[in-house]
């Protein structure tokens, strides 16, 4: 019986905010995605994006390595897998710039294309 009066209870409480959740015209409007995308905007923001997000990445490995190499000092392994982060890193960091610089060099033959 308590059940279902905590039921009950919650029931009646949730039924407004569902009966609110309708939309005023009573039907689904439909998103419309805006005419005026510039192309070049959108591949150069997505490319600062994930650029962004693997140097972040990459740093925060280069920190754990030097945890590793402070921490590890005394355990072989522990030296290696830390040089290797590192070496990792690096490439990655190296990858991102490159990556960059592909997309300028894409965003320049586009214009002239264009």
């Amino acid at each position: 019986m308590k059940k279902f009066l905590s039921a009950l209870s919650l029931t009646g409480l949730l039924l407004p905010v569902l009966a609110l959740a309708q939309p005023a015209n009573g039907g689904i409007t439909p998103i419309v995605p805006p005419s005026n995308v510039d192309f070049q905007k959108l591949i150069t923001g997505l490319a600062n994006w994930f650029t962004g997000i693997l140097i972040a990445i990459a740093v925060l490995l280069i920190i754990y390595a030097a945890f590793l190499f402070l921490f590890g000092h005394s355990d072989e392994d522990t030296l290696k897998k830390a040089k290797k982060i590192i070496i990792f890193s690096a490439i990655a960091i190296g990858i991102a710039l490159v990556a960059q610089g592909f997309v300028f060099i894409i965003k320049q033959f586009v214009i002239s294309n264009v």
